[in-house]
């Protein structure tokens, strides 16, 4: 069972990235960061993108923060928008304000007409939630290996 262990630790963090790759009918889905799309928006205008962040989902809109810090402290530098899907707005109390995977096509904004936003991720295709920070990943890892 110890030798099993590793691969289902690793399997558990990998699940994210099958569910994405299903999902990738049409275009070759592609994994940048949070940070790579607000710096270089353009570059990943029309792309499917898979990526990880902080949502923070409200009445203004919903918002995939770079960190959870700058979701509390309104940093929207550090955020794209992101378009709601139905099902996202019934699992709003599972995603709501804990970092998801957000698979989706991302559009630049034109920083002239909104200067806070780098672009917006539409056509969401899943979001799951990633880790919840009162019960962090790293730390549900450390409690299955300890249990074992």
């Amino acid at each position: 069972m110890s030798r099993l262990l590793p691969a289902l630790v690793l399997m558990f963090i990998l699940r994210g990235f099958q569910t994405a790759e299903i999902h990738a009918e049409t275009q070759k889905l592609i994994y940048p960061s949070l940070l790579q799309l607000i710096v270089n928006p353009e570059q990943y205008e029309g792309k499917a993108i898979s990526v990880i962040g902080f949502l923070s989902m409200g009445r203004e809109g919903d918002l995939l923060f770079f960190h959870e810090e700058d979701g509390r402290h309104g940093i929207l530098e550090n955020a794209v928008q992101v378009q709601e899907t139905e099902q996202m707005h019934r699992d709003a109390e599972k995603l709501n304000l804990k970092y998801v995977k957000l698979t989706g096509v991302f559009r630049a904004s034109d920083r002239k007409k909104i200067p806070f936003y780098s672009g917006i991720i539409t056509d969401v295709r899943s979001c799951d939630l990633w880790s919840d920070p009162n019960y962090p990943m790293s730390q549900k890892i450390h409690d299955l290996l300890k249990a074992h």
